[in-house]
This record gives structure tokens, C-alpha cells and sequence, in this order.
């Protein structure tokens, strides 16, 4: 799946350990709405 592109973006993955799915989804939002 790495290196594929979705609705023109390059997909890159990267696994990590979670705690909590909710805290997983909502930390993805704030990350890419605060990219510059």
C-alpha cells in the first residue's frame, strides 16, 4: 500500500501503537489541519 496514490496524494504508511482509537482519528484531524 505504500506508494500508492489516493484521490492524487501518494499514501504512506506508518504503524504505531495505540491506546485508544478515538485519541488515534482526533490527533490525524488536528495534524493535517494545522499543517502549514
Amino acid at each position: 500500500m505504500n506508494g500508492r496514490y489516493f484521490a492524487g496524494k501518494q499514501i504512506t504508511c506508518e504503524f504505531v501503537a495505540l491506546t485508544k482509537w478515538k485519541s488515534a482519528i482526533c490527533g490525524e484531524y488536528m495534524r493535517s489541519r494545522f499543517k502549514v
